[in-house]
Formats: structure tokens, C-alpha cells, sequence
């Protein structure tokens, strides 16, 4: 997914469209499955989107995941 969106986002860079880094975080966030809807208001509460990069947002996310899906495998 990450490897996607760079490619996406660097090729409508090439063509002239940038985005700010709170409009490339509200894209990671919105492009998640519905079960993430608590998560991704949490995130969208309490961190300062302005300020918040994209890339540990994502990371974030696939901590949460992975913690997620350790727990359903024990």
C-alpha cells in the first residue's frame, strides 16, 4: 500500500500536483477499511494533522495492525 501511494503521489508531483503533508495523512487515513474508524478518529483528535507526516502515520496505523492481529492469533 505504501509503495502504491508513493508512486502515486510522486508521478502527480512529475505533473505539477502536490499536497501538503495533512492532505497525504488524511488520504492514508481515509483509504482504511471501516474497522479502523476508531483508530482513525483517535488520530484525527488528538494529533495535529498540520504536523503529523504521512509516513509515521502510516507506520502507526501498521503498528496498531500487526498488534491486532498478533492478539487474534494467541
Amino acid at each position: 500500500m505504501i509503495t502504491r501511494f508513493t508512486d502515486i503521489v510522486n508521478g502527480l508531483e512529475v505533473l505539477g500536483k502536490t499536497y501538503k503533508e495533512s492532505e497525504k495523512v488524511m488520504k492514508i487515513l481515509r483509504s482504511l477499511p471501516s474497522k479502523w474508524h476508531t483508530k482513525v478518529t483517535t488520530i484525527q483528535e488528538t494529533k495535529d494533522l498540520t504536523k503529523l507526516i504521512w509516513q509515521r502515520c502510516y507506520k502507526r496505523v501498521k503498528t496498531k495492525e500487526e498488534e491486532h492481529s498478533s492478539q487474534n492469533y494467541n
